[in-house]
């Protein structure tokens, strides 16, 4: 016990990924709480153990909250001039999100990224990351990853035409509203075209992001084979930092559920080689993230299986689990 707590104390200062429950589910740290000797103490007392996992990475925080303060001021700069700081961009943003791309607790970047506080923004950084991670898996040498990068930072700059009381609408949208909203990608290519530095292809994600492999996107119904690479792409990574990410109006998809929704949109909406790609890919970044169970209970991710990704091999309290063959437990959040 007495190594046990000398390990835990090394915990005191470091601020904590969820909420700490003891075994009669009394809530005994709030989630993102920093922790004090007292509760390391308490935490002693009642048999509780903390690992590196369960703690978070102040680089990786500081990282994200970085790259959201700098696109916002990207986006309001240009609300106010309709100019473009691309150099920003460039020089601070994608180097952050390359630093990111390669973190060994990415997981940790996902809990950061899904928080709905200055949700366009931290959209912009979640839509960048993932861009270039799918970018990575398919081999792109460094400057087509940047390029990637940059459009996907600026895929939803169409918005700042918007006005705010659709954009921030908690209610239902009209009609009329959502012919609106429709319009943000053609109003970034616009914008985008303008900026001296954009290239086509960049221009093209902007545009295209919203346009699905079965021709029921928009804004111009475009099919898979009309689809730039970046556009299908940047679709992907919209589609998936939307799905887990937690809004005013909505909770955030169950993790599994959003692996599971986005593998069948695979097979029609969006590309299924990247799409199946990144799903291994992000899984594979997750291997040892601890995750909440269905069931109520904590697992850590061990084995990742090619054929079926979603479903891991877990572990917890010294018990493995494959997911593949109890198709009643699932995976609910990353932890």
């Amino acid at each position: 016990m007495k190594d046990a707590r000398f390990r835990q104390v090394s915990l005191v200062g470091k601020r904590v990924n969820k909420t700490i429950f003891n075994r009669y589910d009394v809530m005994l740290i709030p989630a993102f709480s920093i922790l004090s000797k007292r509760d390391i103490d308490l935490l002693c007392r009642q048999s509780i153990q903390l690992s590196a996992c369960d703690v978070e990475d102040a680089k990786v925080r500081a990282l994200v909250g970085e790259a959201v303060q700098e696109i916002k001021e990207v986006f309001g700069a240009a609300r106010q001039s309709g100019g473009l700081r691309l150099t920003t961009i460039r020089d601070k943003l994608v180097p952050l999100i390359g630093e990111l791309s390669h973190c060994a607790k990415l997981g940790q970047a996902l809990v950061y990224l899904e928080q709905n506080d200055d949700y366009t923004f931290r959209h912009s950084v979640g839509v960048a990351l993932f861009s270039r991670l799918i970018g990575q898996n398919q081999g792109m040498p460094g400057k087509d990853l940047d390029e990637l990068t940059t459009a996907a930072f600026l895929h939803d700059i169409g918005k700042i035409r918007i006005p705010d009381s659709i954009l921030n609408k908690t209610g239902a949208l009209s009609n009329e509203e959502f012919a609106c909203i429709k319009r943000h990608p053609e109003y970034g290519y616009e914008i985008v075209k303008e900026c001296s530095g954009i290239t086509d292809r960049q221009a093209l994600a902007v545009l295209q992001h919203h346009e699905r492999m079965d021709g029921s996107g928009y804004p111009h119904g475009l099919r898979g084979g009309d689809i730039h690479p970046f556009g299908k792409i940047v679709a992907i990574a919209d589609v998936f930092h939307a799905m887990i990410s937690k809004r005013p109006y909505k909770n955030a998809v169950p993790f599994y559920q959003v692996l599971q929704e986005m593998n069948s949109d695979a097979y029609g909406k969006l590309d299924p080689g990247l799409s199946i790609a990144f799903i291994d890919r992000l899984m594979q970044t997750l291997i040892g993230n601890k995750v909440s169970l269905s069931n109520g209970g904590e697992a850590r991710i061990v084995f990742i299986k090619r054929e079926d990704p979603v479903r891991p091999l877990v572990e917890s309290g010294g018990s493995y689990m494959d997911l593949s063959t109890i198709r009643d437990l699932n995976m609910v959040s990353i932890l």
